[in-house]
């Protein structure tokens, strides 16, 4: 194999690969092996094919597929063999040739790659840089403690209402009668919940249900309408009080650790209060199948979490050393194994300051984070498990599994950060997606399409794919800056605030980022510009970010029209692929 390297002006470079047959020919050779034994032929038992058919049927898109594999690799491995920092990622050339499967065996692969500037930085003792200390108080600890304990929580009918109960209530207006409609005190004012507190079930109030669903969409979905048809409606109707529930964590008793800590790695309070000191939230994704081979594909780090709830999760951690990553895989495949496992799953860690690790639980399916794993091994998790389910063997080995680039995932959600995170139906009117290389959208909104109020507010999954941490941070921004969703709330703004984040940006966070870091998350929110900064810089910034993408157009696209840009680069290594039978996209 050899590579020749070609450096064209404004810092790009053409990687020019050439595969002979003996640095593709054994991958061939496997891949048509296993076709022999899974191809249904008429004509044919199962496994008894000839080969010849097997050659003729699939070896030449086996040879396109294997060669295009072994160049691709030889070029990431010459990228981090020279130390290139790239901007964006490796891209087919418009250069490349065609390429002839039927009768050549030596092939030439073209990749283009863009190399980051070199910048010098001459800095002196004037020169100050903030260093933020983050010291874990008692407050924070206890806050910890009981959003823990509350995850194991129950709703419990009660009599009497107090500040934080949830009611089923039903409403009349005269003839209108909605049963079944809920109230959470929860998110309400003193002022506001006032009027309940005391009330027992079967009570009445008189409401005004604009003081009591702040928002028209909260109101039409309480009322079971349309936002339209609450012009001109009365908003006055009596409330009865039907059931009263109250959330009740449980006791840090026996019954307790059993349920949060089935392996019994926590048994007692103390061993508790060290179990959620700094922890990270990392797990391992496995594949199994019913031959008995099992793979893992690697760590995602998913400590940003709000309730609980993930938010933000990437690939690789940037908490983990190479050596624990390996140590950490090796125990989830041998967890997999020990029970016969066959599917997709996901093992889940907690890892202490220290980097010591414990067992957390399994989720046997496939999990919303699941796409930057996709992204950093380059494998579409879903058609693997599918080959799964039909019976076929892993056709991965351990070793051909290779993490490379970083990927970061952002939920986003129908939800009012400003607000408490209330959720936020209604209809959505308008979505500008970003896109570009390295971006990936997992969506199913639509413009006219109504968010209802019974679901999950998570709308979409945005993921970026870069050949670094800090290029993938740096292109998460710019993607969350280009989203726009207009009707309803969403948490953009706060996603992108993470990411300007200083503990964030140097991956030094654990399950307890967003409390340690709400006020600088609240503040960038408040004021994403620097206190003082010249309005006629930002205007500069929108003015020079408009002609570059302008410009990129021209070159990539022909012009300026949106189905001229999409004839652009991106779309050279579509076609590319589709044409040669190199690459499934």
């Amino acid at each position: 194999m050899n590579i020749v390297r070609e450096n064209l002006e404004n810092l790009t470079t053409l990687l020019k690969v050439t595969v002979g047959e003996a640095d593709y020919s054994e991958a061939v050779d496997k891949a048509l092996r296993t076709y022999k034994r899974k191809a249904n032929v008429p004509g044919f038992r199962p496994g008894m094919v000839p080969m010849g058919i097997i050659n003729k049927m699939y070896r030449k898109g086996v040879v396109a597929e294997e060669s295009y594999r072994a160049a691709s690799k030889a070029c990431f491995d010459y990228i981090e063999k020279e130390k290139l920092t790239l901007v964006g990622d490796m891209i087919p050339s418009d250069k490349q040739q065609p390429l002839d499967f039927d009768d050549s065996t030596e092939y030439e692969f073209v990749f283009e790659v863009g190399l980051a500037p070199e910048i010098g930085i001459d800095l002196s003792k004037k020169d100050k840089v903030t260093r933020y200390s983050i010291r874990i108080e008692d407050k924070m600890r206890d806050g910890y403690r009981t959003n823990f304990l509350n995850r194991f929580g129950k709703l419990t009918d009660v009599d009497t209402v107090e500040k934080e109960d949830a009611l089923d209530v039903t409403l009349e207006q005269g003839d209108t009668k909605v049963e079944e409609a809920y109230v959470g005190l929860i998110g309400m004012s003193d002022e506001d919940r006032a009027p309940f507190i005391g009330k027992k079930v079967g009570d009445s109030l008189d409401v005004d249900v604009t003081k009591l669903f702040k928002t028209p969409s909260q109101r039409a979905a309480a009322l079971g309408v349309k936002e339209a048809d609450l012009e001109g409606m009365d908003p006055n109707y009596k409330l009865t009080i039907n059931k009263i529930r109250r959330f009740v964590a449980p006791e840090m008793n026996e019954e307790f650790f059993k349920t949060a800590f089935p392996d019994g790695g926590v048994a007692t309070p103390e061993a508790f209060e060290k179990y959620i000191e700094e922890p990270h939230h990392i797990e391992f994704q496995i594949l199994g199948d019913a031959h008995g081979n099992i793979v893992h594909l690697y760590d995602r780090e998913c400590s940003v979490q709000r309730r609980h709830q993930k938010i933000v999760e990437e690939s690789p951690s940037p908490f983990l050393t190479d050596e624990l990553r390996q140590e950490m895989g090796k125990t989830a495949a041998a967890a997999a194994r020990a029970v016969g496992y066959v599917g997709a799953g996901t093992i889940e860690f907690l890892v202490d300051k220290n980097r010591n690790f414990y067992f957390l639980e399994m989720n046997t399916r496939l999990q919303v984070e699941h796409p930057v794993t996709e992204e950093v091994l380059g494998l579409d998790l879903v058609k693997e498990q599918i080959y799964i389910a039909s019976g076929r063997p892993l056709h991965l080995r351990q070793t051909d599994i290779v993490q490379r680039g970083h990927s970061i995932e952002c939920r986003i959600c129908a939800e009012d950060a400003d607000n408490g995170f209330m959720p936020s139906p209604g209809l959505v009117k308008q979505v500008t997606e970003p896109n570009g290389l390295g971006i990936r959208i997992d969506s199913y909104i639509y413009e006219g399409y109504e968010i209802p109020v019974y679901y999950d507010p998570m709308i979409s999954k945005l993921i970026v794919r870069a050949t670094t941490r800090e290029y993938a941070v740096q292109r998460m921004r710019a993607a969350l800056d280009e989203y726009k969703v207009t009707g309803i709330k969403t948490n953009i703004s706060y996603l992108n605030a993470i990411m300007h984040t200083p503990d964030f940006v140097r991956g030094g966070y654990d399950t307890a980022f967003l409390e340690k870091n709400e006020k600088i998350i609240h503040r960038y929110l408040r004021e994403p510009f620097p206190a003082g900064a010249d309005d006629r810089l930002v205007e500069d910034l929108v003015l020079i970010a408009a002609q570059i993408n302008y410009l990129v157009m021209q070159q990539e696209g022909g012009g300026s029209s949106p189905a001229a840009a999409d004839t652009g680069t991106l779309n050279r290594w579509r076609e590319f692929g589709k044409r040669k039978g190199v690459m499934r996209i």
